[in-house]
Protein backbone atom coordinates (compact mmCIF):
# COMPACT_ATOMS: atom_id res chain seq x y z
CA UNK A 1 0.00 0.00 0.00
CA UNK A 2 2.51 2.84 -1.25
CA UNK A 3 1.09 6.20 -0.17
CA UNK A 4 1.08 8.24 -3.34
CA UNK A 5 1.72 11.70 -1.29
CA UNK A 6 5.55 9.89 -0.53
CA UNK A 7 5.88 7.12 -2.00
CA UNK A 8 7.03 5.44 1.11
CA UNK A 9 4.54 2.30 2.89
CA UNK A 10 5.17 1.30 6.36
CA UNK A 11 6.16 -1.88 8.13
CA UNK A 12 3.97 -3.92 9.66
CA UNK A 13 5.83 -5.22 12.71
CA UNK A 14 4.95 -8.31 15.06
CA UNK A 15 6.20 -9.07 18.70
CA UNK A 16 5.03 -12.27 19.30
CA UNK A 17 5.41 -14.78 22.38
CA UNK A 18 3.37 -16.64 24.98
CA UNK A 19 1.54 -14.72 27.78
CA UNK A 20 4.70 -13.48 30.08
CA UNK A 21 7.07 -14.10 27.82
CA UNK A 22 8.45 -10.09 27.91
CA UNK A 23 6.49 -9.14 24.94
CA UNK A 24 5.66 -5.48 26.33
CA UNK A 25 9.18 -5.11 27.72
CA UNK A 26 10.79 -5.28 24.30
CA UNK A 27 7.94 -3.30 22.75
CA UNK A 28 8.08 -0.36 25.34
CA UNK A 29 12.04 -0.50 24.91
CA UNK A 30 11.81 -0.26 21.22
CA UNK A 31 9.16 2.21 21.42
CA UNK A 32 11.39 4.58 23.31
CA UNK A 33 14.21 4.14 21.01
CA UNK A 34 12.14 4.67 17.60
CA UNK A 35 10.36 7.66 17.96
CA UNK A 36 9.10 7.30 14.47
CA UNK A 37 7.49 4.00 15.07
CA UNK A 38 4.19 3.64 16.43
CA UNK A 39 2.17 1.06 18.37
CA UNK A 40 -0.93 -0.65 17.42
CA UNK A 41 -3.51 -0.13 20.61
CA UNK A 42 -5.65 -3.58 20.81
CA UNK A 43 -9.15 -4.53 21.82
CA UNK A 44 -10.01 -6.77 24.47
CA UNK A 45 -13.10 -8.00 26.32
CA UNK A 46 -11.31 -8.27 29.69
CA UNK A 47 -11.94 -6.09 32.36
CA UNK A 48 -9.66 -2.85 32.62
CA UNK A 49 -7.02 -2.98 35.27
CA UNK A 50 -6.31 -0.17 37.86
CA UNK A 51 -3.98 2.65 35.92
CA UNK A 52 -4.36 1.22 32.60
CA UNK A 53 -6.24 4.11 29.92
CA UNK A 54 -8.89 3.49 27.45
CA UNK A 55 -7.65 3.77 23.75
CA UNK A 56 -3.73 3.97 25.39
CA UNK A 57 -3.57 0.67 26.89
CA UNK A 58 -6.61 -1.01 24.97
CA UNK A 59 -10.08 -0.07 23.93
CA UNK A 60 -12.24 -1.75 26.50
CA UNK A 61 -15.29 -3.78 24.47
CA UNK A 62 -18.23 -6.07 25.49
CA UNK A 63 -18.31 -9.88 23.91
CA UNK A 64 -21.12 -8.80 22.25
CA UNK A 65 -18.98 -5.64 20.44
CA UNK A 66 -16.17 -7.69 20.16
CA UNK A 67 -18.22 -10.38 18.14
CA UNK A 68 -19.62 -7.73 15.85
CA UNK A 69 -15.96 -6.53 15.08
CA UNK A 70 -15.42 -10.09 13.98
CA UNK A 71 -18.40 -10.29 11.97
CA UNK A 72 -17.35 -6.79 10.17
CA UNK A 73 -14.01 -7.68 9.43
CA UNK A 74 -12.81 -5.00 11.54
CA UNK A 75 -9.31 -6.73 12.56
CA UNK A 76 -6.59 -8.11 11.66
CA UNK A 77 -6.21 -11.22 13.85
CA UNK A 78 -8.03 -12.03 17.00
CA UNK A 79 -7.36 -14.41 19.93
CA UNK A 80 -9.23 -15.86 23.03
CA UNK A 81 -6.83 -16.33 26.11
CA UNK A 82 -8.30 -17.41 29.22
CA UNK A 83 -11.62 -16.71 28.93
CA UNK A 84 -11.09 -12.84 27.15
CA UNK A 85 -11.04 -11.67 23.56
CA UNK A 86 -8.02 -9.97 21.89
CA UNK A 87 -7.57 -8.23 19.13
CA UNK A 88 -6.23 -5.45 16.64
CA UNK A 89 -7.93 -2.90 14.86
CA UNK A 90 -7.70 -3.26 11.07
CA UNK A 91 -8.82 0.05 10.09
CA UNK A 92 -6.15 2.03 12.26
CA UNK A 93 -3.03 -0.38 11.35
CA UNK A 94 -3.75 -0.34 7.60
CA UNK A 95 -4.08 3.45 7.66
CA UNK A 96 -0.86 4.04 8.89
CA UNK A 97 0.82 1.83 7.24
CA UNK A 98 -0.74 3.57 4.00
CA UNK A 99 0.95 7.28 4.92
CA UNK A 100 4.20 5.74 5.38
CA UNK A 101 4.72 5.33 9.31
CA UNK A 102 5.59 1.86 10.52
CA UNK A 103 3.63 -0.11 13.30
CA UNK A 104 4.28 -2.52 16.00
CA UNK A 105 2.45 -5.16 17.15
CA UNK A 106 2.55 -7.02 20.61
CA UNK A 107 0.13 -9.97 19.99
CA UNK A 108 0.16 -13.23 21.56
CA UNK A 109 0.89 -16.47 18.82
CA UNK A 110 -2.66 -17.09 17.49
CA UNK A 111 -2.44 -13.89 16.77
CA UNK A 112 0.93 -13.84 14.79
CA UNK A 113 0.12 -16.63 12.58
CA UNK A 114 -2.80 -15.14 11.22
CA UNK A 115 -0.99 -11.88 10.54
CA UNK A 116 1.88 -14.26 9.12
CA UNK A 117 -0.69 -15.51 6.81
CA UNK A 118 -2.53 -12.41 5.89
CA UNK A 119 0.32 -10.16 5.67
CA UNK A 120 3.54 -12.49 4.50
CA UNK A 121 5.70 -9.26 4.10
CA UNK A 122 5.01 -8.28 7.91
CA UNK A 123 8.59 -8.65 9.92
Amino acid sequence: MMNPKNNKTGCLIVVSGPSGSGKSTIVNSVLDTCKDLSFSVSATTRSQREGETEGVDYFFVTKEQFQQMIDNNELLEHAEYVGNFYGTPRKAVLDKIENGQSILLDIEVQGAEQIKRQYPDAV
